[in-house]
């Protein structure tokens, strides 16, 4: 369980950059 958790966080942090850098070009 806690595996499964971990990884959501290493993928969540690896998506959240590209995420904020997407949502800061469309929004300028």
């Amino acid at each position: 369980m806690s595996t499964a958790i971990s990884n959501l966080n290493q993928l969540l942090r690896s998506i959240t950059p590209t995420l904020k850098q997407g949502v800061y070009t469309y929004c300028s």
